[in-house]
């Protein structure tokens, strides 16, 4: 986990620097490429592995520090939260235990459902700021929600109906919807030559 994150941190700062200064981060990149080969066909690879290994284990233990410094810290300036941590231990803990019960399927899928309700946070906090923009991302990103849904329903029903609802959206929905599409350009043309 700490050799991903690192790589995700490495890699974010190469790409801010590369927006920045894109000549010197391109060359810098260059030359450390030219140099990590030159290594690997000198056949000093365990060097640069061994050095990795090393830098893991430094960044490791600095985390960790960081961390416990971190809370140290807030719970001498806040000792309500140790409080509040002896009420949350347990529930702290039958959730590692659900954790490490589960097998890697359930733990990936409880990362989706934690990521989707973070997103969904997120885009909530965005929409009091942007809403306009919010809006016309979540219009495109409930496709991916509707989409799979209504074809999953559309399968449900008999061969009737569904034949009946293919040739509804297929050929006469498209039709009223792009008639409606031309009129509302049409009426914001006129509305803007009104205008000039």
């Amino acid at each position: 986990a700490v050799a991903v994150c690192l790589t995700v941190l490495m890699s974010a700062c190469v790409a801010t620097c590369f927006c920045r200064y894109p000549k010197a981060t391109g060359i810098f990149v260059s030359v450390w490429l030219v140099w990590f080969i030159a290594k690997l066909v000198q056949g000093k690879g365990a060097e640069i592995y061994h050095s990795a290994q090393l830098l893991e284990g430094a960044l490791s233990d600095e985390v960790r520090a960081s961390g416990t410094l971190l809370l140290r810290l807030t719970l001498f300036v806040l000792p309500f939260l140790r409080d509040a941590w002896r009420l949350a231990e347990p529930v702290m803990d039958q959730l590692k235990q659900i954790w490490t019960e589960s097998s890697a399927e359930e733990r990936t899928l409880i990362s989706v459902c934690l990521l989707a309700c973070s997103g969904t946070i997120l885009i909530l906090v965005a929409a009091c700021h942007h809403k306009e923009t919010v809006a016309h991302a979540l219009f495109h990103l409930s496709f991916v929600v509707v989409g799979p849904s209504v074809a999953w329903l559309v399968m449900q029903l008999p061969y009737v109906y569904c034949h009946l609802l293919i040739v509804l959206n297929m050929s006469i929905l498209p039709l009223v919807m792009s008639l409606y599409t031309h009129r509302c350009i049409d009426q914001g043309r006129r509305a803007f030559a009104d205008d000039a």
